[in-house]
C-alpha cells in the first residue's frame, strides 16, 4: 500500500495521511479523558463525535488533492486537485458526511476544522478537534522550516 502525505502545504512531508489521521485520534482519545476527569459533572464532550470528526476531519482531502505522478518521494507527494479551486477538503469533507447520513454534529467538526471555520462558532468538540488538528501541523511544519528543508 502506497502511503501518500496528507499535506501540501510542506515541503518533502514525511508524514503519511494514516499516520496524521492516527496521531489526531489518538490525542483527542488522551484529551478526553483528561478533560473528563477534571470536569466531570460540570462540563462534558460527546466522545462518539470527538473521535468520528477525527477519523473523518480530512475525507474531503481524497478529492481535494491528487497524487504528484511525477515524486519518486515514499510517501508519495501529493498536489491540489483541479475541484480544489472551488470547495476546500473541509467542504468536501462536511458535505460526504451529509451525503451519507452522519450526524450534523459530525459533519459540522469535518467542515469547520479548518481555516473556513476560522469565523463561525464551533461545539466544543468541533474546537478541541481543531486545536489538535493544530498540535499536528504546525509544529511539523516549523520543524520542516527549521531543518532548511
Amino acid at each position: 500500500m502506497e502511503l501518500y502525505a496528507f499535506s501540501c502545504n510542506v515541503p518533502d512531508y514525511n508524514v503519511s495521511f494514516r499516520d496524521h489521521i492516527r496521531a489526531i485520534t489518538r490525542m483527542a482519545h488522551a484529551a478526553y479523558e483528561e478533560y473528563s476527569a477534571v470536569y466531570a459533572g460540570k462540563y462534558a464532550l460527546n466522545y462518539d463525535y470527538l473521535i468520528a470528526g477525527c477519523l473523518l476531519h480530512d475525507v474531503g482531502k481524497f478529492i481535494e488533492m491528487a497524487k504528484d505522478e511525477t515524486s519518486e518521494l515514499m510517501p508519495r507527494r501529493v498536489v491540489y486537485s483541479d475541484k480544489q479551486k472551488y470547495l476546500s477538503h473541509a467542504f468536501i469533507g462536511a458535505g460526504l458526511a451529509i451525503k451519507h447520513g452522519l450526524p450534523y454534529e459530525i459533519a459540522h467538526i469535518i467542515g469547520y476544522h479548518s481555516k473556513e471555520g476560522e469565523l463561525w462558532p464551533k461545539s466544543p468538540e468541533a474546537q478541541l478537534m481543531t486545536l489538535i488538528d493544530h498540535v499536528n501541523f504546525y509544529p511539523l511544519r516549523a520543524q520542516a522550516a527549521f531543518s532548511g528543508k
